[in-house]
């Protein structure tokens, strides 16, 4: 996390989980709560992985989402996409069209 004086704070690690091979990563506010939100793609396991934000730099612990069966999701991305004033996050599946 960057500081107002432009060093970082020291280095904290979150799993992801065994095997679960993390292959995009995003960071929003998503849900209106003034923390961020870290959205990871788990291509190994086939799960979407997000991580809460405390909102003094530290996060929770990896809350897994199930995604459809044969799911390989390799891309996440924030936006406003349906002009509701509030972040959503869409997902891109490789090998499936979606």
């Amino acid at each position: 996390m960057g500081n107002t004086d432009g060093s970082f704070t020291n280095q904290i690690t979150y799993s992801t989980g065994a095997g679960s091979f993390p292959s995009s990563v995003t960071a929003a506010d998503l849900n209106n709560d003034n923390t961020v939100v870290i959205v990871v793609t788990n291509q190994g396991t086939g799960r979407l992985g997000a991580f809460l934000g405390f909102g003094h730099g530290t996060f929770s612990n990896i809350i897994l989402f199930s995604m459809k069966h044969g799911s390989d999701p390799f891309c996440v991305i924030t936006g406003d996409s349906n002009d509701g004033r509030t972040l959503d996050f869409a997902v891109a599946n490789n090998g499936t069209d979606s």
